[in-house]
């Protein structure tokens, strides 16, 4: 969508996910940078975050047997992790190391 840094901070989850932990679906947070890039999501991609224009920044899902997380967001670039935003990078990481029961079709919990 864009090839070049977007200034902003303040972003949105858009979608419950597992790999988002316990972060429920309307929290806004701030980011620990203040530049990010935006995303576009593919056909099996369920974008998680958005900034505050509704441009996706976090999108997860399932690639064959395993799992695959792209976010544009800096975290904890300028700032020390925390808050939500911590809770969100730990959550991914713990979602993203443990074992997909996605099949070959892609078709799984995502």
């Amino acid at each position: 969508e864009s090839s070049s840094a977007l200034i902003g901070d303040e972003y949105v989850v858009v979608r419950e996910h597992e790999a988002l932990g316990s972060v429920a679906s309307g929290t806004q947070f701030k980011g620990g940078a203040h530049w990010y890039f935006a995303l576009r999501p593919g056909a099996r991609g369920s974008v998680l975050i958005e900034d505050a224009l509704g441009k996706p920044v976090t999108i997860a899902g399932v690639l064959g047997k395993g799992r695959i997380a792209v976010s544009g967001c800096y975290y904890g670039d300028e700032n020390r992790l925390s808050g939500v935003e911590s809770e969100v990078v730990f959550s991914m990481l713990d979602w993203l190391s443990r074992a997909s029961t996605a099949t070959r079709s892609g078709l799984g919990d995502q």
